[in-house]
């Protein structure tokens, strides 16, 4: 008797054939997707965005133009000497700095020895007479003034809006180092608070800075390589905080910093004025 043979059921194996086949087509179609992503920016790792701007998940790579204006950045430094040698300024810096004074090098036409900055004249006039009366230190008003800058930038709509970010952390850094050093010099705090309040402005640099590689590869605009040189500056000096520090040199430090920070932004805005960002 004649074996009967298996008969599939009719049209089976070609729909069988047709589901390989769209499988095939959908990884390549996948991966010629992510080759395109590599070519226009990177691929964005989902992170927690706890900071008081909008740095959504999702990299939205939408390619578009837009222009805003940096605003005027305005601070009173007091300032102990200027000079026209570097070396001159430098021993006079350090002589404040062993008082818990940022004994900071601000180099425009000269040398100037920078003691400390405030948000207004008025509260920099307070302290320049403090210091006159009390410890009879003589002292000027230096104004640092960033005037506003336009910015335009032709990029995806997830690259504007970490940049739109990254200026306004980097301004409000210095904010918040200022206003530590207050709290410092009026012991509303102690080390271990001011240490964590430190660290917190921290984590929100980091976040910020790790969006900016993210999403600018390389080559990076030269504004872009600015923004994360001030945001590594910072984690350098957060990193090495030290609780067991004497009290006259952490001072001295955070009101370095809190300079150092607003010399670095001065030099980003001075990249962003004759430079289209893309």
């Amino acid at each position: 008797m004649q074996k009967q043979r298996k008969v599939y059921p009719s049209g089976h194996a070609p729909i069988r054939w047709i589901s390989w086949l769209l499988l095939a087509l959908s990884a390549l179609m996948v991966l010629s997707g992510l080759t395109a992503r590599e070519k226009v920016g990177n691929t964005i790792v989902p992170l927690p965005t706890e900071t008081p701007y909008p740095l959504t998940e999702h990299f939205d790579e939408t390619m578009e133009t837009c222009q805003w204006t940096l605003p005027a950045v305005e601070w009173y430094a007091l300032q102990m000497g200027a000079f026209d040698s570097e070396e001159s300024a430098r021993i006079l810096a350090e002589q404040f700095q062993g008082r818990g004074a940022a004994g900071y090098l601000w180099q425009d036409e000269r040398y100037r020895v920078l003691a400390a900055i405030y948000k207004s004249e008025a509260d920099a006039r307070q302290v320049r007479q403090q210091l006159s009366q009390q410890h009879e230190v003589d002292s000027y008003l230096f104004r640092i003034s960033l005037p506003p800058v336009a910015v335009s930038i032709h990029g995806m709509r997830g690259q504007i809006e970490i940049l739109q970010a990254a200026f306004g952390h980097a301004a409000d850094l210095i904010s918040n180092l200022q206003e530590a050093c207050l709290k410092s010099d009026r012991s509303e705090n102690t080390r271990d608070e001011q240490i964590e309040a430190l660290q917190a402005i921290h984590e929100q640099m980091q976040l910020v800075k790790l969006r900016l590689y993210q999403r600018f590869p390389e080559p990076r605009n030269a504004c872009v390589v600015a923004l994360i040189d001030l945001f590594d500056d910072y984690s350098r000096y957060a990193e090495a905080l030290d609780s067991q520090q004497p009290e006259v040199l952490f001072s001295a430090m955070l009101k370095h910093q809190t300079l150092r920070s607003l010399d670095l932004l001065r030099q980003v805005y001075a990249i962003v004025e004759n430079t289209e960002t893309t």
